[in-house]
């Protein structure tokens, strides 16, 4: 491993001390993020490095923004799905688990057989 991702460094954005593997080159932050942290933060620029969380902050920030802009205002549902992406949570269940639990006995048993005997051509 690098000594570079190893090393404990202190974002310029946010001034904390991050762990060196939370370290983002500021060259690969796209264009319209790199604009709005630029827009907070004059001092910054795209060669200096930037932590993952005021990455996530900011492209948090970018999304809700492109989500005003289309509707208007901020729904429920978009400020569930911004906030679960700062979570770092999951958006959106299990669909395979839900389809499962509707499959009625005919449809769990002719998928049994399907599995066992492959499809049969009509």
């Amino acid at each position: 491993m690098s000594q570079r991702i190893s090393q404990n460094f202190t974002c310029p954005v946010c001034h904390h001390e991050r762990p060196g593997n939370q370290r983002v080159a500021g060259e690969v932050v796209r264009p319209t993020i790199v604009a709005l942290i630029e827009k907070e933060h004059p001092d910054w620029n795209q060669e200096q490095p930037i932590c993952q969380n005021c990455i996530n902050h900011y492209r948090m920030e970018y999304v809700e923004d492109i989500l005003e802009e289309d509707k208007g205002e901020l729904s429920t549902l978009g400020r569930g799905v911004l906030e679960s992406l700062a979570q770092r949570e999951l958006v959106a269940g299990d669909i395979n688990q839900e389809f499962e639990l509707q499959l009625s006995l005919g449809d769990r048993l002719a998928d049994t057989i399907a599995e066992f005997g492959g499809s049969w051509t009509e």
